[in-house]
């Protein structure tokens, strides 16, 4: 029995908790556990309707973290959502492809040229992430995708605590930022979840240096 394509939509909150003069950003995965508080807790972005499923939560936009099925009418779909962007009203496009170039199951859909941000997966995937002491691997997948992609930022995804592709953050800011702050397409760092992050305090321990 063939299996359908399936789409996970994924909520994010991205944390504007950067010095502008910087230009990245730290967006982290929300709603991965329960402890997390609630969406409105979070969110808290000030949308007044009597029929609100999310209730004062304003959804803007979509993240695409696809890791299952296959690829057809995606691209389709993310045409659809862009028409609803105004000059107003901006509907964020978001991609998030694993590590191992050009993301598989997103390629097409990311060539359509209508996403916003993409950040990579650089982590699950041995070829492509820190790994051993070492960010070379990690390193020349992010130059690729940055040479590559038809993006406005690129953000480099990591977990926020041990596991495969775990940057300590003394490298990260160290060995692992200095570079890849160079590409002009450079938009920030995407860590896999809140919950983790919050326990282990790994924005904190970058914030200052993204």
């Amino acid at each position: 029995m063939a299996t359908k394509p399936q789409l996970f939509l994924s909520l994010l909150v991205l944390s504007l908790v950067v010095a502008a003069a910087q230009g990245g950003g730290i967006a982290i995965y929300w709603g991965q556990n329960g402890n997390e508080r609630t969406l409105t807790d979070i969110c808290a972005t000030g949308g007044k309707s009597s029929n609100r499923p999310l209730g004062d939560a304003v959804l803007d936009g979509v993240d695409f973290n696809i890791d299952l099925g296959s690829t057809p009418h995606y691209d389709d779909l993310v045409r659809f959502l862009s028409q609803f962007s105004e000059p107003a009203r901006k509907v964020y496009i978001i991609g998030a492809p694993q590590c191992p170039f050009p993301g598989r199951l997103l390629e097409p859909t990311i060539e359509t040229g209508l996403f916003d941000a993409v950040w990579v997966q650089f982590y699950n995937n041995q070829p492509c992430q820190y790994s051993s002491g070492s960010a070379q691997r990690l390193l020349e997948s992010w130059e690729r995708w940055a040479s590559s992609v038809v993006v406005g930022k690129l953000f480099m995804g990591l977990p926020a605590t041990d596991g495969s592709g775990y940057v300590p953050p003394e490298v990260l800011v160290s060995e692992v930022l200095p570079v890849i702050k160079k590409s002009e397409k450079y938009g920030g760092v995407m860590l896999w979840s809140r919950f983790q992050d919050v326990n282990n305090g790994y924005s904190d321990s970058i914030v200052n240096s993204v």
